[in-house]
């Protein structure tokens, strides 16, 4: 690469669809959590008590979330990727 000279924008970013269940009681926690994690939320319904929460995520940003959501909700929190796609 020359100096001064510009790289192209890089391409689409690889990312997930993905439902999280939660019991209520950490539904505040886990938006925390997925909002830092550059996710859009697209909405929430509550199941059995359970809050159940529909987001994109950044592929990236996920590669360790069931440790991450086990933290968060000691243990009693679930996920699972509904689609893969690029954003972009």
């Amino acid at each position: 690469m020359v100096v001064g000279q510009y790289d192209e924008p890089p391409g689409p970013e690889p990312a997930a669809s993905i439902e999280v269940t939660v019991p209520e009681q950490f539904v505040g926690d886990v938006m925390i959590d997925l909002n830092a994690k550059r996710a859009r939320i697209l909405g929430m319904r509550i199941e059995q008590g359970c809050a159940v929460m529909s987001a994109d995520v950044p592929l990236v940003e996920i590669q360790n979330y069931v440790a991450e959501l086990d933290s968060i909700t000691s243990g009693q929190g679930s996920y699972k990727i509904i689609q893969l796609f690029n954003e972009g």
